[in-house]
């Protein structure tokens, strides 16, 4: 496993301007430049991350949602990343981990989202959290939760952890389920993302919805 590497946890301050949007939008606090990060994704080999693994994989796994909804995906998306990499060295492109390769190629919004959420992963406990996702059932405004309508049977994996934390959290049965299994923290609905996204949520509070009150979007400083 490899050796912890340094994090810049974001506070979210009112009035802060969201990181990669200013002038060194795409590098970190700590220097390193997430423009030469490479994601090894399974029989292609490595995909320069920012700007193609991670924008791509947006379009293909929720591309048609909302802005805010995209953000979370783009975080959800790039923290899977970084844990499927650290346990099994490369990622592949599918239903088994993430869709990379698709009919629906990355629009401008696609790569906004990524852009403004750049080098964002999550933790808990000092472990990288694998930000399980699914389709999930169709949702209504405003609670975003308790539909029934779904095309996948996916429903039965989300978790709604909304101001929830610790041990109280609900783990996803697409993990291992154990209080000490810290890298399970649930599992977002995309329906349910883009139902509380054009509910006015941010993709912050989004997060904390599915992944608990607890859950910490981090800046990394190392490429997966």
């Amino acid at each position: 496993m490899r050796a912890l590497f340094a994090l810049v946890l974001l506070t979210g301050c009112p009035g802060s301007a969201p990181f990669g949007t200013g002038p060194d939008a795409g590098q970190t606090d700590g220097g390193v430049s997430m423009e030469s990060c490479v994601a090894n994704v399974e029989g292609i080999g490595d995909v320069a991350m920012e700007a193609d693994y991670l924008p791509a994989v947006v379009a293909c796994e929720n591309g048609n949602a909302d802005k805010e909804a995209l953000k979370a995906q783009a975080v959800a998306t790039r923290a899977y990343l970084y844990y499927t990499i650290e346990q099994n060295g490369e990622i592949k492109d599918g239903q088994a981990n993430q869709v990379y390769t698709c009919n629906n190629p990355p629009e401008q919004k696609h790569y906004d989202a990524v852009a403004a959420t750049t080098g964002e992963i999550l933790m808990y406990q000092n472990t990288r959290v694998a930000a399980f996702y699914v389709a999930g059932a169709r949702q209504a405004p405003p609670a975003c939760l308790g539909g029934t309508d779904e095309d996948f049977d996916t429903e039965r994996f989300v978790t709604y952890n909304e101001g929830v934390s610790g041990d109280e959290l609900t783990q996803t049965s697409l993990g291992f389920i154990d209080p000490n299994n810290y890298a399970n923290r649930g599992c977002m609905s995309q329906n349910g993302a883009d139902c509380l996204s054009e509910a006015g949520v941010s993709y912050r509070e989004i997060l904390k919805f599915y992944y608990g009150e607890d859950i910490e979007r981090v800046i990394t400083t190392e490429c997966p």
